[in-house]
């Protein structure tokens, strides 16, 4: 019986979405309900056992439920690294898309990939460095419409989640608009912790330099789209 209701307070550091103010307060008002609600039962009631218990799950296991259901975090660190950018590329969007689409070719233009190793059809192992650290994990492809699109997203804990979108748009004969949205944030983990103070308007400038290191690549060394079939 112990046991289990241990185990119910214990939540994963990636799922902690309420913060350290936020657990005081809930801490307080529901020891404040529990108290309440002890009083009553002599009278036979019982309104304030189930927000008490709520609270006080809420402060002890750090998680919030509704927080998820909204996508909010209030925990320290938990600020994201968001990264927009756009680009015109002087190719077909079939040629850019294929080179983009073998994720392995990925770490030849982003420095900050080590390597992407191939699972499966949709499913990869990403190795990056990032201020001499090395971290992992493995992401999936969400969605793939080719020559138009492709998006992926980390799918295990770890302690960077990370997830990207990719647009192609040929407006007109062999020229194509890039859309580039990228996403990683750190788990509330001492390591996590670590990694989100590297994501400074630094970091933003070397992912908007790979996107250029990329132009490049697919504008002017023909062989490697060659390298992105098969």
């Amino acid at each position: 019986m112990i046991d289990a209701i241990l185990k119910a307070f214990f939540v994963a550091p990636e799922k902690r979405n309420v913060g350290t103010s936020e657990r005081f307060i809930s801490s307080f008002a529901g020891t404040m309900l529990a108290i309440a609600s002890l009083r009553k039962l002599r009278k036979g009631g019982c309104l304030f056992i189930a927000p008490a218990a709520y609270l006080l799950y809420r402060s002890a296991s750090s998680y919030c439920p509704i927080n998820e259901i909204i996508d909010r975090d209030t925990t320290e660190g938990a600020n994201e690294f968001f990264f927009s950018y756009s680009t015109v590329i002087y190719k077909p969007a079939e040629e850019v898309y294929k080179f983009w689409r073998k994720f392995e070719n990925l770490p030849l233009f982003m420095r900050h990939l080590e390597k992407i190793d191939k699972l499966d059809e949709k499913n990869y192992r990403w190795t990056a460095i990032i201020s001499n650290q090395e971290y992992e994990w493995t992401g999936s492809i969400t969605e793939d419409v080719p020559n138009q699109l492709i998006s992926w997203k980390s799918t295990e804990p770890s302690d960077i989640h990370h997830e990207g979108k990719v647009e192609f748009r040929e407006f007109r004969e062999g020229v194509t608009e890039l859309r580039v949205r990228i996403i990683y944030k750190a788990a509330k983990t001492k390591l996590g912790e670590a990694v989100t103070r590297l994501f400074s308007p630094l970091f933003k400038q070397r992912v908007k330099r790979d996107i250029y290191n990329f132009k490049n690549i697919i504008e002017n060394r023909e062989f490697l789209a060659d390298q992105s079939e098969g």
